[in-house]
């Protein structure tokens, strides 16, 4: 972007939400996917029981 200012607000917003979004997959990873389930159960149809199921992509070798 040619304007330095909203070229900063641009990064600056969208660096919290890189950060949300690696961190439910840090979560998922570690096994707490009951935990991440209940924080993004609200907006997401991925949650299956109360698992996070699949937050970054369906795995096609299961």
């Amino acid at each position: 972007m040619k304007q330095k200012q909203l070229n900063f607000v641009t990064q600056k917003a969208a660096l919290p939400i890189v950060y949300v979004i690696v961190g439910l997959g840090v979560l998922n990873w570690i096994g707490s996917w009951k935990f991440a389930g209940g924080l993004v159960g609200w907006f997401s149809n991925t949650v299956v029981k109360g698992k996070y199921s699949d937050p970054i992509m369906p795995d096609s070798n299961v």
